[in-house]
């Protein structure tokens, strides 16, 4: 189950365009995403692949003897540089990317407190999965608390301007 959510889709494509649609401010509508968004994906089979080329070149570098006894010294040198920029990438990735997704946000400023009690509010489901939020209670996963006010408010608001309501 897991890891059929987390194949890339062709809506993952579609997700991207709309976000870059959005950033720039060519369309008013906010991307809606499934369990997982494209970026979460990307992020997850980044880690699995980063994972094979350090284990792979880690080994190659650990075992350096039997490595140039049985192959030719530039895959010993091949080893040594994918290992090193693979290495300036994973940390890059965290230290830019990953550290925006969960810290940086402002959907989840200050902070995502899902890593501390493995939790995501319903509040940040309902802006920006509501789809998978909807199939959560239908599944009868999860109970969903009264819309706040304020909700409330920004959905006449939108229905007044002629707007999709958020959801």
């Amino acid at each position: 189950m897991f890891l059929k959510a987390m194949l890339p889709e062709v809506k993952d494509a579609t997700d991207l365009v709309q976000v870059f649609a959005h950033n720039l401010g060519l369309t008013k509508t906010e991307p809606r995403f499934a369990k997982f968004n494209y970026a979460e994906k990307v992020e997850y089979w980044a880690f699995m692949w980063g994972t094979v080329v350090m284990t792979v070149s880690g080994f190659l570098l650990w075992f350096n003897n039997l490595t140039l006894r049985y192959f030719p010294k530039w895959v010993s040198d091949a080893a040594t540089a994918v290992h090193y920029y693979e290495a300036l990438l994973a940390t890059f990735s965290i230290l830019l990317w990953h550290f925006y997704m969960v810290i940086f946000d402002p959907l989840v400023y200050p902070m995502d407190t899902a890593w501390i009690n493995g939790k995501v509010p319903a509040d940040h489901y309902r802006h920006s999965r509501p789809e998978y939020l909807r199939a959560l209670e239908r599944a009868h996963l999860v109970e969903l608390p009264a819309e706040p006010a304020d909700y409330k408010d920004e959905q006449a608001a939108a229905a007044s301007a002629g707007d999709d309501p958020p959801v």
